[in-house]
């Protein structure tokens, strides 16, 4: 056996660059069996091989991460799609978790939203206009909820609707 490790790597790497052809012959000829020889010594190995990989990965976390925007750079659309089809398949899991993350990080979401609408203030005042001009769902929520007990789940869809009617008739009565 050898005692250097970089020894053993260089002969190893010279006798696989001098016999290429004898390599390709042998593994074509033995396919099965060096399958069965690598899923036999998967099995043997596999908390060996998971601790190589964690390690791995937490030593590279910086080039794994660039490797992984460099790939969705590269395949966005293709990643939207996969995304997509993930949410159609798991919907329930996803809402429940959203639900659950909510639930737990109330004060967290919440310092979130407060940030963002501070470093983005004209795109909130963007947002409330088109909202306000478009009677959105939320807009007229918010005028029903306004000086009352109820909350925003508290209100049907009906009497959104009905408020929505009234508002347009209250614009287009104003505009005479």
């Amino acid at each position: 056996m050898y005692r250097d490790k970089n020894k053993q790597r260089e002969t190893t790497k010279a006798y696989r660059t001098a016999n290429r052809e004898k390599i390709k012959a042998y593994r074509t000829a033995n396919r099965e069996k060096i399958k069965e020889y690598s899923k036999a010594w998967y099995a043997a190995n596999k908390e060996k091989i998971r601790e190589q990989g964690k390690a791995y990965r937490a030593a590279n976390k910086e080039k794994k991460r660039e490797r992984a925007k460099e790939y969705y750079a590269a395949n966005k659309e293709k990643e939207r799609e996969r995304a997509k089809k993930y949410y159609a398949a798991n919907k329930e899991n996803k809402q429940e978790y959203g639900k659950a993350y909510r639930a737990a990080n109330k004060e967290k979401i919440r310092e979130r939203k407060k940030a963002y609408r501070a470093a983005n203030k004209e795109k909130e005042r963007e947002d409330r206009k088109r909202q306000v001009i478009g009677l959105s769902d939320k807009y007229i929520k918010e005028l029903l909820t306004i000086r009352s007990i109820l909350s925003h789940s508290d209100i049907p869809l009906e009497l959104i609707e009905a408020k929505r009617m009234q508002i347009k008739l209250v614009r287009e009565v104003q505009q005479y």
